[in-house]
C-alpha cells in the first residue's frame, strides 16, 4: 500500500504541474513528447495526447514508477490512473475548482506570477511561477513556460525538496491521435476522492 500511496502523491502532484486536471480543457488535438529529470523518480518521458475533444492521454515514464498512464474525460469529469506494474487502476472525479493554464490571461486567473516572455528551444513563450501546497502538506515553487505557438507546456521547473524536477518539450505535433481513452480490462479498479487543486501561498 505504500508503493501505491507514493504513486498516487506522483500523479497527484504531476497532474498539478502540467495542468492535467483542470476542468477546463485545451480545444485542439495534439501529440507532445518531453523529457522529465527528477532526483526522486530518476530520468524518465513523459507524452500527452489530446483529441481536442475533452480526452487527454498523459503516459509517464520513470524508473522510480515505471510506466504510469493517465486517461482525463473532461466531459465526464473524470481521470483515471494505470498502474501497469501494480495491475491496477485508480479513478477520481474532476475538481471544478482548477483552470487550465493556456495564455497571460487564464495565469492571472489561476493565481500565478508572470515572469515575462523568453524562447525556448524555438517556441515563444510566456512564463508564469506560483508556490503551492502539495500532497504530504509541503510547498514547493513552480515555474512554467507555456508556448505562445503551441498554448501548452514547453518547459517547466518544479523545486522540491528532493531537488529541482525538470520537464522539457522534445517533440511537438497537432496531428489527431487514434483512440486514447481504451483502458486495460483485467486490471483491479480502485477509486479515490476527488482531487482538489493545490492551494496556492500568498
Amino acid at each position: 500500500m505504500k508503493t501505491i500511496a507514493a504513486v498516487a502523491a506522483f500523479v497527484a502532484a504531476s497532474a498539478f504541474c502540467h495542468q492535467a486536471m483542470a476542468a477546463t480543457y485545451l480545444k485542439q488535438a495534439f501529440d507532445a513528447n518531453y523529457a522529465l529529470t527528477s532526483p526522486a523518480l530518476g530520468n524518465g518521458s513523459m507524452r500527452i495526447e489530446s483529441d481536442g475533444k475533452g480526452h487527454v492521454r498523459t503516459e509517464t515514464i520513470c524508473p522510480a514508477t515505471g510506466k504510469i498512464t493517465s486517461v482525463t474525460d473532461y466531459i465526464e469529469k473524470k481521470v483515471s490512473t494505470v498502474m501497469d506494474k501494480q495491475k491496477m487502476i485508480m479513478t477520481a472525479e474532476l475538481s471544478d475548482n482548477n483552470v487550465n493554464v493556456f495564455d497571460e490571461e487564464s495565469a492571472k486567473k489561476a493565481g500565478y506570477k508572470g515572469l515575462g516572455a523568453k524562447n525556448i528551444d524555438g517556441h515563444p513563450c510566456h512564463g508564469f511561477e506560483i508556490d503551492s501546497k502539495v500532497p504530504g502538506g509541503k510547498t514547493v515553487s513552480t515555474e512554467e513556460w507555456i508556448g505562445d505557438d503551441t498554448h501548452y507546456l514547453v518547459h517547466s521547473e518544479t523545486t522540491t525538496p528532493q531537488g529541482k524536477q525538470i520537464t522539457a518539450l522534445k517533440k511537438w505535433s497537432n496531428s489527431a491521435p487514434g483512440d486514447i481513452t481504451k483502458l486495460p480490462a483485467d486490471y483491479k479498479e480502485m477509486k479515490v476522492p476527488a482531487q482538489k487543486p493545490p492551494k496556492a501561498q500568498k
